[in-house]
């Protein structure tokens, strides 16, 4: 139901108006008796057009002044888009309902001297209202004064209660008073940007963004205040408001004060729980003091760049990014602190010390970029999250008695740091001390799993204790040169490039390790023993440029590309159970001397390529030799394949110490096979039929200094059909029937 009240200057007209608008035949006596028979109308069926059509008549007809004394109540909408209207009184009117003044855009001054309720929007949009003074309200409601752009000054001193956005951008708005207001709603005065005081001595609660955008503010009083909500006071930039206090307050929520660029110091010395970006980007803040907070929520104090000073000595909890950026911290005492969150302190520049002897974990980021800190002590500490301490360039020592997992790049490129006390440390990920330059000496005796480019580029490391490690990724130790030894008595796996030029590592033992891949020990040129009795598989590379004297492997039954190319100190080599060579397995090994395959049935291409120590080899099983598998293999001087089907182009080409070659069962031979065997004297090719040739036999063996030929043993009953094959034609005074 509707009630509007209307006084005896209103016109008949008015009341003809109503009661055609509500059809009601009713006599209306006028002047005597009008107002109180207008006044009596119940509305019990109004359309919304026969309401603008009201609203339009009444907003003609009312203006200048209005006055009553005999209402106690308006309203909803009773007077809304009386633009007109320029004065009101209602001496008596204790209630102000809903939108009842609103857009009212004449009305510069109202009385209301008992007045103890403001309805919401009530005078929402009276542009030239000036002064607002209820010296009797309790109670504002929602939006009451919302963009009463020329208000200047509210006094409300009894009011108890203000609801939100109240006062929302009522942008000329200087002074205000409300001595005994204990509530302010969410935007309550938001973008007062003319406002400097605020005083509330009585308010426990502070709504969210209540103060935000005030950018005047320079002084405030909340000395009974418990609660302060999301975006209380954000980017109140007056550079006069450098202090606050509020010595009650609990609880600081998300973004209370940020942007708060001329905060210097704030007293909260109840406050237990400071939430997400409370202070954020407050750039000049520079004293801290939480005596009784627990938690500090994400970006508390991010980008406080001249925070220098921080007491939280009960505080059990630091959020993600809560003092990221803090540039001017030196020093911080979290003594009950048990976990520091994601990007806590990354990035605080001059950070030198940090004390948490309570703390259990330090998560990603924790202290990343932290270019000043010079220690990582934590007793309790159990886990170390990734980039934890990343980039702290001058870190030089961490010391984690408890830990048990250090995650990827937790340490990565602190070039400073000289070791690490992880003893009970079971996993250290993937690049965790990658580029620690000067780390000398780890121990971790109970580590179980090192994951890739874990140490790698630390290039004084010259010991690793992990004799629990059973797995050690690929680029673990990669050029590490003052690695010495490693020896992993339980370690199954161990990826590729693992110790890629670890050029002074002389001794690896791996005991329980059967698969070696590619690139794994590449150019260690100082390793000249390795014991890895279960090794079953060697990948392509694996050894290459190693110093190795001597290759043991019992077990092993492949061995890939170029596995121990360049290992030219190697004199003896051991596979037994060895089914599989691969190219270029040994090439260039110039110190091996001989060669024993007793199941190897295929010698790949360049497999002993310029063995120049190679004296002798044994290929019992061997039913092909592929081109220039022995070339250059200047010290063999007798070969003997009792199975070799097949020999490819250059296989001996250039073994100048080859005086016999015997292969009873061969069917065909490449191109250049013996070229340059200078010193062969017989050549035994005793197989049941001729040799298919790939070109003319004097270019076999042809040399091009000497020209001498071998003698050619072939079956007696084969040597006419030697002569006669065109290829074998012009060597045929050379073969010899037997």
């Amino acid at each position: 139901m509707s009630i509007y009240r209307v006084d005896s200057n209103d016109l008949t007209a008015i009341a003809n108006a109503l009661r055609t608008a509500i059809g009601t035949s009713n006599l209306l006596i006028y002047p005597n008796g009008f107002v109180e028979a207008i006044n009596s109308i119940e509305y019990k069926s109004v359309t919304v057009e026969d309401k603008q059509r009201e609203a339009l008549f009444l907003q003609r007809q009312i203006s200048g002044t209005y006055s009553n004394s005999g209402v106690s109540y308006i309203g909803n909408e009773a007077f809304e888009t009386c633009s007109d209207l320029v004065s009101v009184n209602f001496p008596n009117c204790k209630s102000i309902g809903a939108f009842a003044f609103a857009l009212c855009s004449s009305l510069s001054d109202c009385s209301f001297p008992v007045c103890e309720h403001i309805g919401s929007n009530a005078f929402q949009l009276c542009s030239m209202m000036s002064v607002a003074s209820f010296p009797s309200c309790t109670y504002i409601g929602g939006h009451a004064f919302e963009s009463c752009t020329s208000l200047t000054t509210a006094n409300i001193s009894k009011c108890q209660y203000i609801g939100e956005s109240a006062f929302y951008y009522c942008s000329s708005l200087a002074t205000i008073s409300f001595p005994q207001c204990t509530y302010i709603g969410s935007d309550a005065f938001r973008g007062c940007k003319s406002i400097s005081v605020a005083a509330f001595p009585e308010c426990s609660y502070i709504g969210s963004y209540a103060f935000a955008n005030c950018s005047a503010l320079a002084s405030i009083n909340f000395d009974k205040c418990e609660r302060i909500e999301k975006s209380a006071f954000y980017y109140c930039t007056n550079s006069s408001l450098s202090s606050m206090r509020f010595p009650k307050c609990s609880y600081v929520g998300p973004g209370a004060f940020t942007g708060c660029s001329a905060l210097e110091q704030i007293s909260l010395p109840s406050c237990q729980v400071l939430d997400v970006g409370a202070f954020w980007y407050c750039s000049q803040l520079k004293r801290v003091s939480l005596p009784n907070c627990s938690i500090v929520y994400s970006c508390a104090f991010g980008n406080c760049t001249a925070l220098s000073e921080i007491i939280l000595p009960e505080c059990v909890s630091i959020g993600s990014r809560a003092f990221e950026a803090c540039d001017a911290l030196e020093q911080i005492n979290l003594s009950k602190c048990t976990q520091i969150a994601s990007q806590a302190f990354c990035s605080c520049d001059n950070l030198k010390s940090v004390v948490m002897p309570e703390c259990d974990q330090v998560c990603y980021w924790g202290f990343a970029y932290c270019s000043s800190l010079m220690y990582a002590d934590y007793p309790k500490c159990s886990r170390i999250g990734y980039m934890a301490f990343a980039y702290c360039r001058t870190l030089s020592y961490a010391s984690l008695p408890l830990c048990t997992y250090i995650d990827s790049m937790a340490f990565y490129y602190c070039d400073t740091m000289t070791s690490i006390n992880a003893p009970l440390c079971s996993y250290v990920g993937s690049d965790a001390f990658c580029y620690c330059s000067k780390i000398e000496s780890v121990s971790m005796p109970q580590c179980e799993y090192i994951g890739s480019s874990a140490f790698c580029y630390s290039p004084k490391l010259k010991t690793i204790n992990a004799l629990g490690c059973s797995y050690i990724g690929s680029y673990a130790f990669e050029n590490c040169y003052s690695l010495q030894s490693a020896s992993f008595p339980v370690c199954s796996y161990v990826g590729r490039l693992a110790f890629y030029g670890c050029n002074k590592m002389s001794i690896v033992s791996f005991p329980m390790l059967e698969h070696v891949h590619g690139y794994t020990f590449y150019s260690c040129s100082a390793l000249a023993y390795v014991s890895m009795p279960m090794c079953s598989r060697i990948e392509e590379l694996a050894f290459y440029r190693c110093g190795l004297q001597a290759a043991l492997f019992s077990q092993c039954t492949y061995i890939g590309t170029s596995a121990f190319q360049s290992c030219i100190g190697m004199s003896m080599v051991y596979f037994p159970k060895c089914e599989t060579i691969e190219y270029g397995a040994f090439y260039y090994c110039i110190g091996l001397s001989s060669a024993n395959f007793s199941r190897v049935t295929y010698v790949p291409p360049s497999a002993f390529y310029s063995c120049y120590g190679l004296e002798t080899i044994s290929f019992p099983k061997c039913e092909a030799i592929d081109e220039c598998a022995f070339c250059y293999c200047k010290s063999l001087s007798t070969v003997s394949m009792s199975k070799c089907v097949a020999i490819g182009s250059s296989a001996f080409m250039g073994c100048s110490a080859l005086a016999t070659a015997s292969f009873p069962v061969c069917e065909i031979i490449g191109k250049a096979a013996f070229l340059g065997c200078t010193s062969l004297t017989d050549l035994w090719l005793m197989g049941s039929k001729v040799i298919e040739l790939q070109e003319e036999g004097d270019l076999l063996f042809k040399n091009y200094y000497v020209g001498s030929f071998p003698s050619i043993h072939v079956p007696q009953s084969l040597v006419t059909a030697y002569q006669a094959d065109s290829l074998w034609s012009p060597i045929s005074e050379y073969i010899i029937g037997e």
